[in-house]
């Protein structure tokens, strides 16, 4: 397991110019940069987890990302925060280092 936090400079948000979503690129290659720092082959993740996001109110729990979901926060009906990012940062690693490609599973519904 694997835990950082990681700082991003304003400036550089900056450029990415847009919504939050358009920072997600970048916030991408810096979890990916900091896994292979660490020595983590990304092939090998079995589980990722994004916290966060702005959706509409909730029972306390853990939910499966799934379109819904990323749709909703996509939307930002609710703000347009980084927070909004965490289920799109999950998925953009599983989608791109993993065999099995995404679960999508149920969870999150309306």
């Amino acid at each position: 397991m694997l835990e950082r936090n990681l700082r991003h400079d304003k400036a550089v948000l900056a450029a990415c110019g847009g919504p939050a979503l358009s920072q997600l690129a970048l916030r991408l290659q810096c979890i990916e940069d900091q896994l292979e720092a660490s020595g983590m082959r990304l092939d090998h993740i079995v589980g990722v987890v994004g916290r966060g996001g702005l959706l509409r109110p909730l029972a306390g729990g853990t939910y499966l990302v799934n379109d819904e979901m990323l749709e909703e926060l996509r939307r930002a009906e609710r703000g347009d925060h980084a927070a909004n990012l965490g289920a799109f940062s999950g998925a953009g690693n599983c989608a791109a280092h993993w065999s099995g490609g995404i679960h999508r599973g149920p969870g999150f519904s309306g």
